[in-house]
C-alpha cells in the first residue's frame, strides 16, 4: 500500500485531503482511482488506511477507515550530528539515516571543510532536506519525521547533546576504543533514552577540536583501521549502534 505523509491539519472528521505533492503522485504517477486505498500518517506515531473518494485535477480526498500504531519507531532517540559536507553527500546521510531510524539531525560547523561545504543551509536547501526526510520516512514505513535542527558549532552541539544522553564522536585516528566499547561504557544500566553520533567533515576533525569535544563531554571512538568517507561513517555508525542495542532485528 502506498504511504503518504500529511500534515495534521489535512485530517478532519474522518476525512483526509492529500497535499499537492501526494495528490500529484496519486493522479499522475500511480494513477489510482476512487475506491482504492492508500496509507497516510501525520508524524504523530499513528497511521491510517484511507479509501480514495475524490480523485480529480483539483484535489484528492479519502475517507479514513482504520487507524493503527505500527510501533516501528525506535525506543531511543538517535541524533546524527553531521558536519557540513557536499550537499549531495549530506542529503545521502539524511535519506539513509532516516530509513535506519534517526530521530534528529544537527548540521555541525567544524574547522576543516572543503571549499563550498561550509555555507550554511538556506531556506531552499532546508526545504529540500525536509522533502528528503519525508520521502525516506514514507518509503521506509516510519510514522514520525526526523527533526532537522539549525546548524550549530561543534562544541555547542556536544554540550547540548550531552544533556540528553551519551555523545559519541567518531574519529579516524582514535585507537583507544571503538564504537562498541564507547557505547558499552555508557549504557551499563540498560538502553539509554538518547544517543548522539558526531561525524566529522571530509577533512576530518583537528586534534584541538577532539580535545575540546572530549572536555565538553564527548566520547571519542574509532571505526576500525580504514578511513571512511563522512557520509559512509554516518550510515555505518548508526547501523552499528542499532546492532549493538539489538534494534536491527534478531
Amino acid at each position: 500500500m502506498h504511504r503518504f505523509f500529511v500534515p495534521r491539519s489535512a485530517i478532519s472528521n474522518g476525512k483526509v485531503l492529500l497535499p499537492e505533492h501526494a495528490a500529484a503522485q496519486v493522479r499522475r504517477v500511480l494513477r489510482l482511482r476512487q475506491g482504492e486505498q492508500v496509507a497516510v500518517f501525520d508524524g504523530s506515531g499513528g497511521q491510517w488506511t484511507a479509501t480514495l473518494q475524490e480523485v480529480t485535477d483539483r484535489r484528492v480526498t479519502g475517507e479514513l477507515v482504520q487507524e493503527t500504531r505500527p510501533g516501528v519507531e525506535l525506543p531511543l532517540a538517535i541524533t546524527v550530528c553531521q558536519s557540513l559536507i557536499r550537499p549531495e553527500r549530506f542529503e545521502l546521510v539524511l535519506q539513509k539515516c532516516t530509513e535506519l531510524g534517526a530521530a534528529r539531525f544537527v548540521p555541525i560547523i567544524t574547522e576543516r571543510v572543503q571549499a563550498g561545504d561550509q555555507s550554511l543551509p538556506t531556506g531552499p536547501r532546508l526545504e529540500r532536506w525536509g522533502r528528503i526526510v519525508q520521502e525516506a520516512a514514507e518509503q521506509s514505513g516510519r510514522t514520525r519525521l526526523p527533526f532537522i535542527a539549525p546548524a550549530s558549532a561543534l562544541l555547542n552541539t556536544v554540550r547540548a547533546e550531552s544533556a540528553r544522553g551519551p555523545v559519541v564522536l567518531l574519529w579516524e585516528e582514535e585507537r583507544r576504543q571503538g564504537l562498541r566499547q564507547a557505547l558499552r561504557r555508557n549504557s551499563a544500566g540498560g538502553l539509554p533514552a538518547a544517543v548522539a553520533l558526531v561525524i566529522g567533515p571530509a577533512g576530518g576533525f583537528g586534534e584541538q577540536e577532539i580535545e575540546a569535544a572530549e572536555a565538553a563531554g564527548a566520547l571519542v571512538a574509532g571505526m576500525g583501521m580504514r578511513v571512511l568517507r563522512s557520509e559512509t561513517a554516518a550510515i555505518a555508525s548508526l547501523a552499528a549502534l542499532l546492532c549493538e542495542f539489538g534494534l536491527l532485528g534478531d
